[in-house]
């Protein structure tokens, strides 16, 4: 039996539900967005203390839009680089509550 390809949205949520609990009290909603603006692929994700999972049709708007270049996210998931590095590095876009990324950056950091 031949099994299906993971996309690269797969890889994230697998490898972000493997960190556990995210360090916020409440569950927030994130879109990632990989690639180009003309060619982009977005997941929605709700990250929490009861972790990470893909958020099924999320009403209204996320708290935190993240953009990042196909390149970053192969950095980030083989550990060549770290997160805070690709996001100085001007790879990522963000917009929405910065106070979230930062937990999150912090969360990231603590557990590679």
């Amino acid at each position: 039996m031949v099994e299906p390809a993971t996309t690269w949205a797969d890889q994230v949520v697998a490898a972000l539900t493997a960190r556990g609990p995210a360090p916020l009290d409440h569950e927030v909603r994130v879109d990632l967005v990989l690639g180009p603006p003309d060619a982009a692929e977005t997941v929605a994700l709700v990250l929490g203390p009861r972790g990470a999972h893909r958020a099924a049709a999320p009403p209204g708007a996320p708290d935190l839009v993240v953009r990042l270049e196909a390149d970053a996210v192969a950095a980030l998931a083989s550990g060549r680089r770290a997160s805070t590095d690709i996001l100085r590095s001007g790879h990522v876009r963000v917009r929405g509550d910065a106070s979230i990324l930062v937990e999150l950056l912090g969360w990231l950091s603590a557990t590679s």
